[in-house]
């Protein structure tokens, strides 16, 4: 890595060493070339530096319009006119033969006339260095052509100063040009040095090279007498330095470089579009995000009536997509009666008839569902000239509309409470004059409103006051009326609103008040409490006859008696002050009561309380609810205690408490008294504590299947397996449908463990005894530690061992379950002796000579064993009834197919043929049931078991009926082809039995 790095920074000092060398090769060349034959020497010189002049005029004149710079431009055009000097100098030198008759005077009067060409423009080009105001190109093309021609002209026509004389050499004339030229190119370099800022840096190092290489070789030319002289071939020599120098700072350097700022200023156009277009999309976002937030809808429509833009709340308020909403007609969402006056409107708008428009439309959503939009419209022509849009803002103005049309409602409401208000209503000006009456008035006035408005009323009104007075109605009956008066303003004028209200009832219903207090009075006395009205000592003041009945005494002789006197309480005689005064009397709650009431005013309803009474000289303990309220009774503040005995009742609830906590199926108990149980036994006092969790294993499935009844009495059966393998301090409970628990308290791990073996040689002996209804259990155990209990994780460790071995013998359940089916299918005598084996045969004839794959064939053989299975939840009634079935009965005997399906879905082996069971009645004309399918919409495996059913029914004995012969069976299964049965089903079916004797 080290020799990389010292290889990197050594390349330039070889490069230059090597530039270095093959200089000095290349001079070495040259002055062997210039001794050999210096004309071509000269020739070579000369020809690169106009071959050098021309490429830095043509790239200059080309890059013209490109190139900012006066002073590149100026040494272009120089550099053109220097070209065509320095070509007629080397074509007039001694020895080229094309001015054989001039000498050498000729060619050194070109050379030191190109020389101060050149020195003057770059003087003048390092003057323009800065300058912004571009140089007429064609102008500066004349001053330099007219120039070359002047001094063309001054040489070949004697005019300009000789410059060398044969035999003599240099004259003082070339001698001094060559001096004042130096001079020129010294001010030049110092000019470009002063505004080295403004140049690039390697090309000025390059110029002034090119400058210093200049005044050396014209220095150079100062000394040399003879023309194939050394000084000539130094000058010349320096020549071909400073043409290298000058192509680097102006042809490389210079005159190049203007494409590569062309490409930059192209870079930089292309960058400053991008970022302006990144900023236009930006804009366009922000644009698009304020009208997409708008509160209104805006869209813009072209002159065809097409949707170019819409915003989102536009395609909101329309129910559409916002991609979906452009492309689509304006007029297509207005609705149907103003389709025509949009329609006019736009026409105007976009023919310039109209500004604007600024109206209330109908619009129709995508769902048809209608809104009101206010529309504020305007034609806006575009800047490129094309066919100017229509510019619309919809503002949903639903919700303004329906408030004016339920203020329009409201209006008529109160138009109409006001004509239909039973109270009297009437508006009198300030001179008494009557503006308004509604019906009522009238009615109540017993006038015509016509014959009533411009009348005075008559009868004094002071506003805020009421005033009873009687009105003769049009019956000739004197009614009372209540009269108010408020101050209004009507039309504009103060006035009087006046409001009659018939009180004749009211007035009847306060004599019916003073009877209904004669019969609350009554009610009083008989109602079935005890009502006692004390006074502030709590003394009786009033009792009702149930008291009187429930105490054994006379109202008169409860009067002044304290209520426990009055109730016999076996304390009222605990302290020689009477009632109330011993210490029990403080916890007494009627006391309290009666005292709060008192001293507060509040109302106490249904105090529940339980005291000690002397009935029949023994202590009875009541249960009552115990209520006061204070009154006002001849003037003076009273407590009216009512009591209500409910002993009775709360026996009854005792009772019903108890059953709350028992499971009505098994009378084990319940969820709740569980759970309570398990928050009274988790303080450790009867720890360890053993939990047994079970659950009845293939519940669901015998409930669908054999009916709840058979799942209920598992459930029972189970509960008393239960009750006898644990102890009666022991908590059995269901807790849920299939779901026991047990609490053994005070039980170690070795008991619970037998417990657990008993209970499950327990269900064995059941299903040993009980075959038809088998029962399995999952059972899951646990045993807690010494000290606090958590009975919820000792629940829940139970339960999940019980779920474990519930996994562990998953399918236990299904295979009982599909065994109790089996069983209970031969008990109901479904399966028929023979007949499940014939059929079965005969499908299997049937399904081979189809040449039915041997899996169909086994998932038919079980169709035809478990075709009728559903008729397990037929009821009895039903499925042994012996004569005709109602139509009623004759449909629930058609769920047989729905129920067979349910059950078989539940059941993996019969999964398979799930969906034949529900199709098995189907009919080849429609006609069966449960779907009605017809023809071959029944599957072939229903079909073909329908024949052969129908066959082994017909040809086997029956209690009603002997079996039919082959030929008569045959016979009926061909006259039903086509409506009951496939014809060509049976046809093959009659072929397999008549030839190859199938039965």
């Amino acid at each position: 890595m080290n020799n990389d790095i010292i290889g990197e920074r050594t390349s330039p000092l070889w490069r230059y060493a090597f530039f270095v060398l093959l200089g000095l090769l290349g001079t070495a060349a040259l002055y062997g070339v210039s001794t050999a034959n210096y004309l071509l020497y000269h020739s070579l010189i000369e020809l690169l530096a106009v071959g050098v002049a021309v490429s830095v005029f043509s790239i200059g004149w080309n890059t013209r319009h490109i190139v900012s710079s006066n002073t590149l431009f100026l040494l272009a055009v120089a550099y053109g006119c220097i070209a065509g000097l320095d070509l007629l100098h080397t074509l007039a030198y001694t020895g080229m033969g094309v001015f054989p008759d001039r000498g050498s005077n000729l060619p050194t009067q070109l050379w030191i006339a190109t020389r101060f060409v050149e020195s003057l423009s770059l003087l003048a080009a390092a003057l323009l260095l800065g300058s912004q105001r571009r140089l007429p190109a064609g102008a500066l093309l004349v001053v330099y052509g007219l120039l070359t021609g002047a001094l063309l002209s001054a040489v070949f026509s004697g005019l300009f100063p000789a410059m060398y004389v044969q035999g003599l050499g240099l004259t003082p004339a070339k001698i001094g040009g060559e001096y004042l030229v130096c001079a020129i190119l010294a001010a030049a370099a110092w000019l470009f040095w002063r505004q080295r800022e403004s140049f690039p840096r390697s090309s000025l190092r390059f110029l002034l090279a090119a400058i210093g290489a200049t005044l050396a070789s014209e220095l150079s030319f100062t000394l040399y007498t003879d023309v194939y002289g050394v000084f000539n071939f130094l000058g010349h020599l320096l020549k071909l330095v400073s043409v290298f120098f000058i192509y680097r700072a102006l042809v490389s350097d210079l005159l190049l470089r203007p494409y590569e700022g062309l490409f930059r200023d192209l870079a930089r156009s292309r960058d400053s579009l991008q970022e302006k277009e990144i900023q236009l999309r930006g804009a366009e976002k922000k644009l698009r995000a304020i009208l997409d937030t708008a509160p209104s809808g805006i869209i813009l429509v072209n002159p065809q009536g097409g949707i170019t833009f819409a915003n989102e709340r536009m395609a909101e308020m329309l129910a559409y997509e916002l991609k979906e909403l452009i492309g689509t007609a304006y007029l297509d969402h207005t609705c149907e009666p103003q389709w025509l006056e949009a329609q006019q409107q736009m026409n105007r708008l976009i023919r310039g008839e109209i500004d604007y428009v600024d109206t209330e439309r109908l619009y129709r959503r995508k769902d048809d569902t209608r809104f009101w939009g206010n529309l504020v419209g305007t034609r806006m022509s575009l800047a490129d000239g094309s066919s100017p849009v229509l510019v619309g803002i919809i503002t949903d103005i639903s919700a303004r509309k329906e408030g004016e049309e339920r203020l329009m409602a409201a209006h008529d409401k109160l138009d109409t409470l006001v004509q239909l208000n039973a109270d009297g209503l009437m508006v009198l000006d300030r001179d008494g004059v009557i503006r308004f009456l509604n019906p009522a008035a009238t009615e109540m006035l017993g006038r015509k409103q016509e014959e009533l408005l411009g009348k005075q009323f008559g009868y004094p009104l002071t506003p805020g006051s009421s005033t009873e007075i009687e009105l003769l109605s049009e019956s000739g009956d004197t009614n009372v009326a209540e009269l108010r008066a408020t101050e209004t303003n009507w039309s504009g004028q103060d006035a009087l609103l006046a409001s009659f209200r018939d009180i004749t009832g009211r007035k009847r219903a306060e004599e019916e008040l003073r009877e209904s207090r004669e019969e609350l009075e009554a009610i009083y006395d008989n109602a079935p409490l005890i009502m006692l009205l004390l006074d502030s000592d709590r003394r009786v003041k009033k009792a009702n006859k149930y008291s009187t009945d429930f105490i054994g005494l006379s109202e008169d002789s409860l009067k002044e008696q304290r209520g426990g006197e009055v109730l016999r309480c076996i304390h009222h005689l605990d302290h020689p002050s009477g009632c109330g005064f011993g210490a029990q009397c403080e916890q007494c709650t009627i006391r309290r009561t009666v005292r709060e009431t008192f001293r507060t005013g509040q109302s106490f309803n249904q105090v529940e309380t339980t005291l000690t009474l002397i009935r029949e000289e023994e202590e009875w303990e009541f249960t009552f609810l115990v209520s006061s309220t204070l009154l006002q009774h001849q003037g003076e503040p009273m407590v009216l205690l009512a009591i209500v005995d409910i002993t009775e009742r709360k026996k009854a609830e005792k009772s019903l408490r108890h059953m709350s906590f028992s499971d009505t199926l098994t009378w084990l108990y319940n969820r709740n008294f569980f759970e309570e149980e398990m928050n009274r036994l988790s303080d450790g006092r009867h720890s360890p504590m053993g939990l047994i969790s079970c659950d009845v294993d293939g519940l669901k499935f015998i409930n669908d299947s054999l009916g709840h009844q058979s799942g209920d009495e598992l459930l029972i059966n189970t509960a008393e397996i239960l009750r006898k393998n644990f102890r009666s301090s022991d908590i059995i409970a269901r807790i849920g449908g299939d779901e026991f628990a047990i609490l053994v308290p005070g039980t170690d791990r070795s008991i619970v463990e037998k417990l657990a073996l008993r209970l499950r040689k327990s269900a064995e002996e059941y299903n040993n005894s009980n075959p038809q209804i088998p029962l399995s259990l999952s059972i899951g155990y646990t045993v807690s530690e010494q000290g606090p209990l958590d009975m919820q994780a000792l629940f829940r460790e139970a339960d999940n061992r019980m779920y474990r071995e519930k996994m562990q013998r998953e399918g236990s359940g299904r295979n009982v379950a599909v065994q109790a089916l089996t069983r209970a299918l031969e008990a109901r005598d479904f399966i028929t002796e023979g007949h499940s084996e014939r059929l079965q045969g005969l499908v299997a004839s049937l399904a081979r000579s189809l040449e039915l794959p041997e899996d169909r064939i086994n998932d038919l053989l079980l169709l035809a064993q478990f075709h009728d299975l559903g008729k397990v939840g037929i009821p009895d009634r039903i499925l042994f009834k012996p004569g005709p079935l109602t139509e009623e009965e004759w449909r629930e005997m058609q769920k047989h197919s729905e129920i067979g399906h349910r059950i078989a879905q539940s059941i993996p082996d019969l999964a398979p043929i799930a969906d034949w069971i529900l199709k098995h009645h189907e009919r080849w004309d429609g006609q069966g049931y449960p779907l009605g399918l017809s023809g071959e919409d029944i599957p072939l495996e229903c079909r073909g078991l329908a024949i052969a059913d129908a066959y082994d029914s017909m040809t086997s004995d029956r209690p009603y009926r002997k079996a039919m012969s082959r030929e008569e069976a045959i016979g009926e299964l061909k006259r039903c082809m086509g409506t009951q049965f496939d014809p060509q089903l049976t046809e093959k079916f009659s072929w397999i039995v008549q030839e190859l004797h199938v039965e």
